[in-house]
C-alpha cells in the first residue's frame, strides 16, 4: 500500500523546538534565486554524501514551517533563520536521507 506524507508535519514531529521559535530576531529577507540555490545545494550535499537526496523542489515544502512570507512583486522570501537552520540539519541528516 502507497503511503502518503505531509512533509510539513512530519517536520514539526521530527523537530518539535520548532513550536518555541519565535520570529523576533531570526527574520531575514532573501530573493528569489538565493533560495532557490539554498534547496540546491542541500539536494547536492546530500547526494554527494548519501547518494540519494529529496530533489530541490520538494524541499520546499519541508522548508515550509520557517518560511513566514513570499513577495513575488519583489521576488523575495522572508524566513525564520533559526528554524531554517533547525530544518536544513534535519533534512541533512543521515536518519532524513536513508
Amino acid at each position: 500500500m502507497l503511503k502518503l506524507i505531509n512533509p510539513t508535519e512530519e517536520i514539526k514531529k521530527a523537530i518539535p523546538e520548532l513550536e518555541g521559535i519565535g520570529n523576533y530576531g531570526n527574520v531575514k529577507t532573501v530573493s528569489d534565486s538565493t533560495w532557490h540555490n539554498r534547496m540546491k545545494t542541500i539536494e547536492t550535499k546530500n547526494l554527494k554524501k548519501y547518494h540519494r537526496s529529496t530533489s530541490w523542489v520538494s524541499l520546499y515544502t519541508y522548508f515550509s514551517p520557517c518560511v513566514l512570507e513570499m513577495d513575488s512583486s519583489y521576488h523575495t522570501v522572508m524566513i525564520n533563520e533559526a528554524k531554517y537552520q533547525l530544518i536544513r540539519k534535519h533534512v541533512m541528516s543521515e536518519s532524513f536521507n536513508a
